[in-house]
């Protein structure tokens, strides 16, 4: 329960949606009445919110300031729908039927037998379940948003598929359903994501970022797309731009401290060079560029 408590708190400061799958947890365990593991989850818990709410005192000067924020922008005020769009709960029907191995589908009668015998739901499907459950009702939706409960739903569905495979008495029957659900795992699931996500991108902004590089533009790209601190690694001034024309590209050519720069399929490739950037290295449709 500690260690559990722990690892779920750990996974709201790394992503605050995260929140939802403690209250899951929380809900499961009370419904199950397990009360020791639910106190022991709660202390872990509790010891790494406070752990949080700390470093947003330090860093912000009120505590949880950049989790209320999140909840303020994302969940109560509607601003995230105002900036970045609206989609109703269908929009998430073909991500899932793209994404969901075959393999998978076999285990929901599988959890509804489990469900109507046992009187129970197994603790990764409840928490994807409430999490999915919200996506769908929270305005703004993209398919990046269902990964955390893709991600439990098949640990939910594995476990129910591998117990009702080894239930099987017959050696041959078992041995050729096991294989074909292995096999069923690895049929390539078309068309999802549906967007491009540029991993050469985030590899080049690795690189150029290393070494003496204390300013960084990557062009061809937004803010949202961009990974940010996160693959830059480091604490230097960066920005995004579209194309040469921009504010933040002009800015960037003035500023000698932007010494390295990304640009994604040669955009704005000779005005960079112009400006006296040189090519040191090309990842697949990334180049980039540094000057001195």
């Amino acid at each position: 329960g500690l260690l559990g408590g722990m690892a779920l708190g750990l996974a709201v400061v790394t992503r605050y949606p995260s929140a939802l799958f403690v209250l899951g947890a929380l809900g499961w365990l009370v419904g199950a009445r397990r009360w020791r593991v639910l106190a022991f989850t709660c202390v872990g818990g509790v010891g790494v919110a406070l752990g949080l709410g700390l470093l947003d005192w330090l860093t912000w000067g009120t505590p949880f300031h950049s989790f209320l924020a999140y909840v303020r922008f994302n969940v109560l005020s509607g601003e995230a729908a105002a900036a970045f769009g609206a989609s109703p709960a269908e929009f998430y029907a073909q991500p899932l039927l793209r994404a969901v191995p075959l393999w998978a589908w076999a285990a929901v009668p599988l959890s509804v037998a489990s469900l109507l015998r046992w009187r129970t739901l197994s603790l990764p499907l409840t928490c994807a379940a409430i999490y999915t459950a919200v996506l769908l009702a929270t305005p703004h939706k993209e398919e990046r948003f269902l990964y955390p409960a893709l991600v439990l739903g098949l640990l939910a569905a594995a476990s129910q598929l591998s117990a009702a495979l080894m239930a099987i008495q017959r050696p041959g029957l078992r041995g050729v359903l096991t294989f074909s659900s292995l096999w069923l795992g690895f049929v390539q699931t078309d068309g999802y994501p549906s967007q491009d996500l540029r991993r050469d991108q985030f590899r080049a902004i690795v690189q150029a970022t290393r070494g003496d590089a204390k300013g960084l533009l990557i062009v061809n790209e937004g803010l949202w797309g961009s990974g940010g601190f996160f693959y830059i690694g480091r604490n230097i001034p960066w920005r995004t731009c579209d194309w040469p024309r921009d504010a933040a590209f002009q800015a960037s050519m003035r500023d000698p401290s932007f010494n390295r720069a990304v640009t994604f399929e040669g955009r704005a490739l000779p005005e960079l060079q112009a400006a006296g950037f040189r090519v040191v290295r090309q990842v697949e449709r990334e180049t980039i560029l540094v000057r001195d």
